[in-house]
């Protein structure tokens, strides 16, 4: 009975002390809220970048009503090449007044799953594979190449301490 008693109690023991394991649904909570997904993704526009009016030309952001990109040859690095539509107002985010950077909505990112949870060796700290993907994907999104893949594979490491697991890598990885 001595014997049975001390196998119990060790067992409470060393069960007790394990740390507790990070489920992938604990793991999606936590980077939700560490690296603030759902989260817009934005583009900045400089309206007086001769280079960026081209290429908004090549991408038929004209043609799509969105902007009007000035053919006048006669401007100045201070003058606006680019101008935006009332058809671009639901796309334009806020800007800094002043200066020819007009920021633009290309989408919105959120997490879609978690692929897979890494232990290491000492079982306190977990790699969490995960994939975002891109939704509610604007006209604008063609400025960015990396948006027609639609998801995105990234990784979050985290930290088991007493007050729970914590991001140890930073928010902007």
């Amino acid at each position: 009975m001595k014997i049975l008693s001390t196998i119990l109690v060790v067992t409470c023991l060393i069960c007790g002390c394990r740390p507790e394991e990070l489920s992938k649904r604990d793991a999606m909570k936590l980077i939700k809220r560490d690296k603030s997904y759902p989260h817009i993704v934005d583009y900045d526009i400089i309206t007086n970048d001769t280079d960026l009016a081209r290429s908004i030309t090549y991408k038929e952001l004209d043609s799509a009503g969105l902007i009007v990109v000035s053919k006048s040859h006669a401007f100045k690095k201070e003058n606006s090449l680019i101008f935006f539509t009332p058809k671009a107002k639901p796309y334009l985010l806020k800007t800094v007044p002043g200066t020819y950077i007009q920021k633009v909505k290309i989408a919105t990112e959120d997490i879609k799953e978690v692929k897979e949870i890494i232990k290491d060796y000492l079982d306190s700290t977990v790699l969490v594979v995960y994939n975002t993907e891109y939704k509610n994907i604007t006209p604008f999104g063609v400025m960015l190449d990396s948006i027609s893949s639609h998801t995105k594979q990234q990784t979050a490491h985290y930290t088991r301490t007493k007050d729970g697991w914590i991001l140890t890598n930073g928010k902007n990885n």
